[in-house]
């Protein structure tokens, strides 16, 4: 399975590569640079879709570090773009390994995980199977706790 993970992102990745490369794009520096601080937006979205305090501040540590090393690979040294790109890989990695830890324990498919639940819950109430308060979670709309 991790096999052919690997070779969708490589894929991916070459795909990313080559459409950077070709005339519509005028900056191939630029284009990845951009498609670092898009990966970074989307783990924001998850996060505050997820709702979970803990998680946001996650994520969003996470989308700094690779907002920074877009930027700086911008402006100072591109190789750093690239890292940024190594890191996501390896930031989606150590997530599915959770994930598929987490799903062959509890029995859900892995698909209906979202990306952000890799985390467990910290408060009492979801270690004895109650409904959180709210007290762990962002106000706003959101995936049902239950």
């Amino acid at each position: 399975m991790w096999i052919r993970a690997l070779i969708v992102g490589i894929a991916g990745g070459g795909l990313n590569a080559w459409i950077a490369w070709s005339p519509l794009i005028p900056d191939p520096l630029t284009f990845h640079c951009v498609s670092l601080v898009m990966i970074a937006a989307i783990y924001l979205g998850f996060a505050f879709s997820d709702g979970r305090v803990s998680i946001v501040i996650l994520e969003l540590s996470v989308a700094t570090v690779f907002l920074v090393l877009a930027l700086l690979g911008l402006w100072q040294a591109p190789v750093l773009i690239g890292v940024g790109l190594i890191l996501h890989g390896l930031w989606i990695w150590c997530i599915d390994l959770t994930q598929s830890q987490r799903s062959s324990q509890s029995g859900i498919r892995r698909s209906a995980l979202p990306m952000t639940s890799y985390l467990p819950r910290s408060s009492s109430r979801s270690r004895a199977g109650l409904p959180p308060t709210g007290t762990d979670r962002l106000p706003g709309p959101g995936p049902n706790p239950a």
